[in-house]
């Protein structure tokens, strides 16, 4: 599936990934095609990888999977495997493969476009493909007992496509360094385990993987942590 209707008349938008896959596995260039990934292009430059946060149903099934874990871990449970970060080696591989064997891998089996296909299926058919929900169901469990959000950090190639579209991003978050009181809270609520303290003191931050969701600032005690334009150079409420 390439393309989701908005309006059935007129407007169309498409996935950046999916579009960038499209063009290498066709070798045909569509302006209407091109024309529809315009607005999701322009929301990742200026929001970053907002997409995984506010929008992806995967992200959203991963938060309940952390919740899950939270619970496992008030039980004694606290096994936790660090996982490097693959992103862009798939992501590379899986446009080489759609290059030169014309298979749109990442529009196939990319999570977000599986669970929509299962979900179409069950309400159209009543049916649930066992590739789909095995996939699904692997990478639910992997999270639940392995790692939390190791398939955003270091798996998914779609956002891996996003963090390098959003590295830049206009609209961000900051932390001021008069209002920060290093309770490090911020730093415990992050998925992602990014330390947006290191924000208030202007250190090194990992801006590909940060994806806007605000966690940090809504457990800010003193309102340190908050959004603001980078053209501006102020925080926003």
């Amino acid at each position: 599936m390439v393309t989701a209707k908005i309006d059935p008349e007129s407007l169309k938008i498409t996935y950046p990934v999916v579009f960038v896959e499209f063009l290498l596995s066709t070798k045909e260039f569509h302006f209407a095609l091109f024309i529809s990934v315009l607005i999701p292009l322009g929301i990742t430059l200026v929001f970053g990888r907002m997409f995984c946060s506010w929008l992806c149903p995967i992200g959203f099934l991963l938060e309940l999977t952390m919740k899950v874990k939270t619970i496992m871990r008030r039980m004694g449970y606290t096994f936790e495997v660090c996982t490097r970060d693959f992103r862009y080696a798939i992501l590379t591989l899986s446009l080489l493969f759609g290059f030169f064997f014309a298979l749109p891998v990442v529009a196939v089996f990319d999570p977000p476009h599986v669970l929509g296909r299962e979900l179409m299926y069950f309400f159209t058919h009543r049916q649930l493909s066992l590739s789909g929900t095995g996939l699904l169901t692997a990478i639910f469990l992997f999270e639940i007992f392995f790692a939390s959000r190791a398939w955003c950090r270091s798996f998914c190639p779609s956002g891996g496509a996003l963090s390098l579209l959003g590295t830049k991003r206009l609209w961000r978050i900051g932390v001021s360094s008069q209002k920060c009181i290093r309770c490090e809270k911020c730093d415990g609520v992050c998925p992602y385990g990014l330390i947006p303290g290191n924000l208030a003191a202007h250190e090194e931050f990992d801006w590909t993987t940060c994806d806007n969701c605000g966690l940090c600032r809504d457990i800010c005690p003193t309102g340190a942590s908050s959004y603001y334009c980078k053209l501006k150079n102020q925080h926003a409420i």
